[in-house]
């Protein structure tokens, strides 16, 4: 399994249809990122190694979606922000958030379109209402925000992790500094 998994990583020319496959073989229970880093790491070449170790290495901090992963990857890293629990079971009301910035009571949630609409809208509203009873912050992004506005989400966690203790500061990522060109 792990091996197919990799030869169709290898053989796409984007970067999302090379982390596809690693993905949703483990979103699916039919692998584990640490197998498939140990397959890998035995392979002489690979077009996408350095890639495929990062993700890998979010995969096992509990990343296992597209859009987690580009929240990983764009916002959080790219940004310097404080690296967050991934899959975080909640104290007071038992959920199971994308990210909690630990010790700042920010959360983060993900949402794609799947369990977001009709009764899951609904489900998250009551949620994100007894995390805010709770004193949490719940910031919610979708997929357009992450992979088109990273910078101005990276701000937003920034100024909420701020707003409640965190004394890092952001930093400048390829598109920041980009911007920041074009508009000089």
């Amino acid at each position: 399994m792990e091996d197919t998994v990799l030869d169709l990583s290898a053989a796409s020319t984007n970067v999302d249809g090379c982390m596809s496959p690693l993905l949703d073989a483990v979103q699916r229970g039919r692998t584990t990122a640490d197998l498939l880093r140990h397959r890998l790491t035995l392979r002489t070449r690979h077009p996408h190694r350095q890639l495929l170790h990062a993700l890998l290495d979010d995969m096992a901090s509990g990343t296992t979606r597209h859009l987690e992963l580009r929240y990983a990857r764009d916002v959080e890293s790219a940004h310097g922000l404080p690296v967050a629990r991934r899959q975080a079971r909640q104290d007071g009301t038992g959920a199971i958030c994308d990210v909690e910035y630990d010790g700042f009571d920010v959360l983060v949630e993900l949402d794609g379109r799947k369990g977001h609409v009709g009764d899951g809208r609904f489900r998250d509203m009551d949620r994100d209402n007894a995390h805010t009873v709770l004193g949490k912050a719940t910031l919610r992004y979708g997929w357009r925000q992450v992979a088109t506005v990273p910078c101005t989400v990276a701000a937003q966690v920034a100024t909420a992790l701020q707003r409640r203790g965190w004394t890092g500061e952001t930093g400048r990522c390829s598109r920041c500094r980009e911007a920041a060109d074009e508009a000089a």
